[in-house]
């Protein structure tokens, strides 16, 4: 278990974070939508995370919004 969190460490804090943020969006009474975006966003990143760092998260975000010619 030691070993498992110790690999997925980033995914499992940023999913953490935002299944708590979802908590909160439902008492405050936000939309669905953007609040399911969050946790997947928390999710991908935290995946970087844990394949390469932030070199990883950094590539992510440049190729989500790189320019297309």
């Amino acid at each position: 278990m030691e070993e498992f969190a110790k690999k997925h460490k980033w995914k499992i804090l940023l999913v953490a974070g935002g299944i708590i943020f979802v908590i909160l969006c439902a008492l405050i009474g936000w939309w669905a939508l953007p609040v399911t975006l969050f946790l997947l966003l928390c999710y991908f990143v935290g995946k970087c995370m844990d394949d390469g760092g932030m070199t990883k998260v950094k590539d992510f975000f440049k190729g989500l919004f790189a320019d297309r010619e």
